[in-house]
């Protein structure tokens, strides 16, 4: 992660010495895959920001931040233990960080009103789990599952649209696989308790709609 962070910081460095690109966003992000992940959670909110330098016309290098919150899917949950009764549940939620290092190529080597791009890069991504407190006839249990953290890779595809000539607004979506497999995720529910392994990698689409300022 030290690692990680230390070449984000030297791409930030680096991008002072060219005409720089300050981007921030929202937007939602969508489990894909992973046997739990994507059955378990459902899409949420996505923040970021980040820096953009360029390296000429048509290609850039961009490093960038997002965070990712994914809510627990209540109503999978009751169908997969439906044989206990009046089963309510609150938190196991997910948040994410996800660090990446990405090149950016406008398929226009022009400066122009719209630029549509594509993009693709390597990053890092952390994932933590909110305590889930699951209640059935009185009972109550915890489960505290154990944060993952990982390398990833990603690649989209997008467009930018020049407001004026140093505001922009772009939209983007991109895949983004974390290289998670086999990993443990701990599930209690009252006096019954699972395992449940990763048998893949995880996986996310984020959506994103932001805007860019040009210095």
């Amino acid at each position: 992660m030290k690692k990680a962070l230390l070449f984000i910081l030297v791409l930030f460095a680096a991008g002072t010495f060219a005409q720089t690109k300050i981007l921030i966003n929202t937007g939602l992000s969508f489990p894909s895959s992973g046997e739990y992940f994507s059955d378990y959670w459902s899409s949420g909110l996505n923040l970021g920001g980040g820096v953009e330098f360029p390296i000429n016309h048509q290609l850039s290098v961009l490093a960038y931040i997002n965070y990712n919150h994914y809510t627990l899917n209540t109503d999978k949950l009751r169908t997969t233990f439906s044989d206990l009764s009046g089963l309510t549940s609150t938190g196991g939620s997910i948040n994410g960080i996800n660090i990446n290092a990405d090149l950016k190529y406008y398929f226009s080597d022009n400066i122009q009103i719209f630029r549509p791009f594509v993009l693709g890069g390597l990053g890092y991504s952390s994932l933590s789990f909110s305590t889930l407190v699951v209640t059935s006839d009185g009972n109550s249990s915890n489960s505290d599952l154990a944060s993952l953290s990982d390398f990833s890779i990603n690649f989209g595809i997008g467009a930018e649209y020049a407001v004026t000539p140093k505001v922009s607004i772009f939209m983007d979506a991109r895949y983004v696989m974390i290289f998670s497999s086999n990993d443990n995720l701990q599930l209690n529910v009252n006096t019954r308790q699972g395992t449940m392994v990763q048998g893949d990698n995880l996986s996310y689409i984020p959506i994103r709609l932001g805007v860019s300022f040009s210095f």
